[in-house]
Parts: structure tokens; C-alpha cells; sequence
């Protein structure tokens, strides 16, 4: 099985506008891809990242708690049972490195990578 995944930042830009993406678009997207959809397992605040992501299956999370308008999405893809990876259209830093390394703590995972890519693809 073949999984192809935007990593979608928090805003896009259309024609000098920054457009705000929401959870629930992402819903809808996923929605269109019934394979994608059994693979997707939702949006989440960095206050309510799950601890378990099963195999072979991916969230995006973002940087802002629950209680506030969101600022940047980030992906993550359960690769095998002890390791995550983790999408940054922007770019990782070492801020961002730190605050994703405290914020997710997955279950049975040793080893998060962080990459910097717009897309990714995974085949299964």
C-alpha cells in the first residue's frame, strides 16, 4: 500500500494572503481518500497529542495548545514499533526539535526524525 501525504504548515499563501488551514479541513481532504482516511488518526492540539499511534498510521499536531487559535501543523508517521517520523514544511529547528521531543512522548517509540519536506510517501 502506497501512502502519499501533504505536510501542511499552518497558513498558505494565495495571492499575498495568508490563508489559515483548520483541523477539519484536513478531515474533509482525507474524507476523498478512503485509503489515506483508514491510515489517518486526526488532528490534535500539543495538549492532546494520543501517546499511541498505530503502526503504519499518521496524525498532524500542532503547536498551540487547545485553548488557542493554532499556529503550526506538524505530521507524524508511526513507521515501525519503535520509531516516528515527523514532518516540518518549514523546516525543524532546535526549538522546535526540543518542544516536539517534550511534547510527544509515543508509547514504545526510541527514536522520533524529524525531516523538512512539503510531501512525503511511504509505501507499505
Amino acid at each position: 500500500m502506497l501512502l502519499v501525504v501533504l505536510s501542511a504548515a499552518k497558513t498558505t499563501q494565495t495571492g499575498g494572503t495568508l490563508v489559515r488551514m483548520f483541523a477539519s479541513e484536513f478531515d474533509e481532504i482525507f474524507e476523498k481518500f478512503p485509503i489515506v482516511k483508514q491510515l489517518y488518526g486526526g488532528c490534535f492540539s500539543s495538549d492532546r497529542i494520543p501517546k499511541n499511534i498505530k503502526q503504519k498510521h499518521f496524525i498532524i499536531c500542532n503547536t498551540a495548545n487547545s485553548d488557542s487559535e493554532g499556529e503550526h501543523w506538524y505530521t507524524f508517521v508511526k513507521v515501525s514499533k519503535t520509531e516516528v517520523e515527523c514532518f516540518d514544511p518549514l523546516g525543524i529547528s532546535s526549538d522546535k526539535e526540543m518542544f516536539l521531543s517534550e511534547h510527544c512522548q509515543f508509547h514504545g517509540v526510541q527514536e522520533i526524525t524529524f525531516n523538512e519536506t512539503w510531501y512525503f510517501a511511504y509505501l507499505f
